[in-house]
């Protein structure tokens, strides 16, 4: 675990994670604390992300008890068989079956990292802590198995979104990593493969063509994989060649290119009755978390995304250069 004085980015990262970071009562993040209930566990996701980050640079120490407590609350969506249960509420309708499994993918992923991570850091160091411990993993192991016989539905959901199926591979292959289960893993394999056939001429193939917002999505998601389990060299050039033609997106200013988007910026693709727009913070993200040097061609590029965010706060981010 590295001292967090030497981590680029610090200040952004802090700010980027902090949203993750449960400070009320009811351990709620995200959509669900703004709607006041766990409606869904995909909207708790981002506590496994900032657990990872906290290992590998030392920073959110402090705040490891928050991160807990927000992952016990978390699996309490989980039934007794293993089903991860999601809802919306009434305003948006019923949430479509596929979408709910789908959405467990995204949280089990998440959930089995934060786990993962906190077994690294030993964090259980009280009777009652590994007692919770203890709970957290017997309903994490069932969901895997819940989730694993939806497997072949969520395989062709995720067929077309390489970045579906990372999140689909990330709850197979961490899940299967965290509790020694080979089965599972090779699940996780067969996702990750599928996603990397969808890669080409530098960028990650959404729906027929490049997005640089999923692109991003994608980057950082193998980037969390493969920090957990062995993905070979030739991912390694994927991830090259994909963060190279994501730098390439961010201009002079730090604007994030748009232009030719086929899901991000097009009007076209709502999310819970907003638009979906390219997330400036895992642009970001995939840049900073490839940064080795402070003189190296990502860190120029996440430090322009960065004052350009800082000096236009309120900037719509969909930037089209032609």
């Amino acid at each position: 675990m590295a001292d967090n004085s030497d981590v680029f980015f610090a200040e952004e990262f802090a700010s980027i994670f902090d949203k993750y970071i449960p400070t009320t009562d009811d351990g709620l993040i995200g959509r669900n604390r703004l709607w006041g209930g766990l409606y869904s566990p995909r909207f708790q996701m981002g506590i496994g992300r900032t657990v990872q980050l906290g290992y590998f640079s030392g920073l959110f120490t402090q705040r490891l008890h928050h991160l807990f407590f927000g992952l016990r609350v978390s699996v309490g969506s989980i039934g007794d068989d293993g089903e991860v249960i999601s809802s919306l509420p009434s305003q948006y309708g019923e949430l479509p079956e596929i979408d709910a499994i789908s959405g467990a993918a995204f949280f089990l992923g998440d959930a089995c990292m934060a786990q993962y991570y906190f077994n690294k850091l030993r964090f259980h160091n009280s009777a009652k802590q590994q007692l919770s411990s203890l709970k957290i993993s017997r309903k994490l192991a069932k969901a895997t198995s819940w989730l694993a016989e939806n497997a072949e539905v969520l395989m062709e959901y995720d067929s077309e979104s390489p970045n579906r199926s990372l999140f689909s591979a990330r709850s197979f292959l961490v899940c299967g990593e965290l509790f020694d289960d080979e089965h599972m893993q090779d699940i996780g394999y067969v996702f990750f493969e599928h996603a990397m056939r969808l890669f080409a001429d530098g960028f990650f193939v959404e729906e027929g063509g490049w997005d640089t917002s999923y692109q991003a999505v994608s980057i950082v998601l193998i980037r969390e994989i493969m920090n957990v389990v062995p993905l070979g060299a030739e991912v390694d050039e994927i991830l090259f060649s994909a963060s190279q033609w994501l730098a390439g997106r961010v201009d002079d200013m730090g604007r994030i290119d748009s232009s030719g988007n086929t899901r991000t910026c097009t009007g076209e693709e709502i999310f819970l009755g907003v638009e979906k727009k390219v997330s400036v913070e895992e642009v970001f993200l995939a840049l900073a978390l490839a940064v080795e040097t402070q003189h190296d061609f990502y860190y120029q590029k996440a430090q322009l995304i960065s004052d350009w965010v800082r000096v236009n706060p309120n900037s719509d981010p969909c930037f089209f250069s032609q």
